[in-house]
């Protein structure tokens, strides 16, 4: 459907009930529609998720009592919802949250772009849980984890959630990828139920929202880590002005690269996947994430795919046959619902070449103006002869081109 469609097919699921009433004649299929118009306008990227569903349902809402029913209309009444939100003064909240970390006064404050971290070794006794009405909320969280407070500036709850949730995991993508590049390959015996994240930094169960006198700023809501079993918190100890030095190197980086929010996207997928408590959602989330770092989607580019990832590997043949092997496993994961013996071993493999591939990107961040333009350098042939005949073919043309020109 074109976006216009998508307007009068969302518009026709609506009905007047009485003055100013409306009526959804399928709500489910409504919220389809809203998902896939909010996917197709582009909103400022301050607009948090729940503020663009809010805005596109009461934009609907409106043409849908008093038309145009069209896509142009939706667009001008879109804008100018999003400038009044983002006019809306923003205001201090903090998101109380855990991590398996153990807890260290080395690690008492962060200070980052978009959050500070302040870090405690038990939860603070002036930030409650919220009422789950019959739901009973409970703190779960494991003897030793590090209780952290991300402290955020934003326009409204769900805003303040959205940015903390974010920095918290891109400051675990940064732990995580530490220490994760230092380990080799494991090799356990997996029974169902015995598959333990890849990543020593996990979240921690349950995250609130508060004020910053710590009342809670949405009493009913809260979000949840799954985390069936008790991990036990990774020590920092000696290790951590190194891991500072690596934070600062990469988050440097990412400030004065171009397309510096591509490389946060990139890091908190690969975080996510390693997050994962279940073998093959990490295969299947950990292969997405190399395809988008990677520059390519779809089945009918894999071959771009394992181009790209085995051009910096140092036995590149050796690497296509790895990935390709690590590929077939994938897809008999995603279409058949098979899980190989070697999964784990796998996944390892898989993880080397997905933080190769993030490093190189993050090292060269600087040094291209576009994601795209640092993965051209991918595409060339791994052959050193053939690159060199072709610098000397370019050599020519340019000296050709200056001869011409004078």
């Amino acid at each position: 459907m074109s976006s216009q469609e998508l307007v009068r097919e969302a518009c026709s699921l609506l009905s007047s009930s009485g003055e100013s009433g409306i009526t959804y004649l399928d709500h489910n299929l409504f919220s389809v529609y809203l998902d896939i118009l909010c996917g197709l306008f582009r909103f400022n990227d301050e607009i948090p998720s729940e503020a663009r569903q809010a805005a596109m349902t009461k934009c609907i809402l409106g043409i849908a009592r008093s038309g145009p029913q069209s896509d142009t209309q939706l667009a001008r009444l879109l804008r100018q919802e999003e400038q009044a939100y983002l006019q809306i003064n923003k205001t201090s909240y903090v998101l109380l949250s855990s991590v398996s970390l153990k807890y260290s006064q080395q690690i008492n404050r962060i200070s980052a772009p978009t959050a500070t971290f302040t870090f405690y070794p038990a939860r603070p006794r002036s930030f409650r849980l919220p009422d789950g009405g019959s739901v009973r909320v409970k703190d779960a969280t494991p003897s030793g984890y590090s209780y952290v407070k991300v402290h955020v500036q934003a326009r409204d709850h769900w805003g303040a959630a959205e940015v903390a949730l974010h920095s918290l995991d891109l400051l675990r993508s940064f732990w995580n990828l530490y220490f994760n590049r230092r380990i080799g390959i494991r090799e356990t015996w997996i029974s169902d139920g015995g598959w333990t994240p890849v990543n020593a930094v996990l979240p921690g169960p349950i995250h609130t929202l508060h004020t910053q006198a710590g009342t809670l700023a949405l009493d009913g809501v809260w979000w949840t880590s799954y985390m069936p079993k008790e991990t036990k918190p990774k020590p920092i100890g000696s290790e951590y002005p190194d891991l500072k030095k690596f934070e600062r190197f990469v988050r440097n980086q990412i400030s004065k690269s171009h397309f510096g929010e591509k490389i946060e996207r990139f890091l908190i997928r690969y975080v996510r996947a390693l997050d994962s408590y279940d073998s093959t959602t990490t295969m299947l989330n950990l292969w997405s994430t190399l395809e988008e770092i990677a520059g390519v989607k779809g089945v009918g580019d894999s071959n771009r795919l394992i181009k790209r990832v085995t051009f910096l590997d140092h036995k590149p043949k050796q690497g296509r046959l790895l990935l390709e092997f690590i590929r077939d496993h994938r897809n008999t994961i995603a279409h058949a619902g098979a899980t190989p013996d070697e999964i784990e071993r796998l996944i390892y493999i898989l993880k080397i070449y997905v933080e190769g591939l993030l490093w190189f990107v993050i090292r060269n961040a600087q040094r291209y103006n576009t994601h795209e333009d640092l993965l051209g350098v991918l595409d060339l042939s791994v052959d050193p002869n053939e690159i060199r005949a072709d610098m000397e073919r370019l050599n020519q043309g340019l000296r050709l081109r200056l001869q011409a020109s004078t």
